[in-house]
């Protein structure tokens, strides 16, 4: 598990078709998040295409992951993984810091001419 939030958990996978490249799974409890939202996200991560917004790769609902105390299926989302968030990162050279506030800005201008607002802005969701 490389992250959790209150809708879902992130874990770190690899790519058996691009050799080994790393991915991000994140796994939706749709108990908590209903199926119109995460169909909502979905579409719209899919069509973004920016180097300071990350990519989605694949993105399905199963039943078959169901644990014996689950009545809801799983949202799962394939998608890049950038090997840290914000929080976890302590201690940032200047240049660092400036950089990462650069490409933030880059990302959000880059939602805002799309008329989309991120809704979750905070250091977990800011990955690096």
């Amino acid at each position: 598990m490389v992250g959790k939030g209150a809708f879902s958990t992130v874990y770190l996978s690899y790519s058996v078709r691009s050799r080994n490249k790393p991915l991000a799974i994140k796994v939706i409890d749709m108990k908590l998040q209903g199926l119109p939202e995460i169909r909502d996200e979905i579409k719209i991560m899919k069509q973004l295409n920016s180097p300071h917004i990350v990519k989605i790769y694949d993105a399905f609902i199963s039943k078959s992951f169901l644990k014996a105390d689950q009545d809801f299926p799983s949202g799962y989302i394939v998608m890049e993984y950038c090997g840290s968030d914000l929080m976890r990162q302590k201690h940032l050279p200047i240049e660092s810091k400036l950089k990462l506030v650069s490409q933030l800005l880059k990302g959000l201008n880059f939602l805002h001419q799309n008329e989309l607002y991120h809704e979750d802005l905070k250091p977990q969701n800011i990955l690096v």
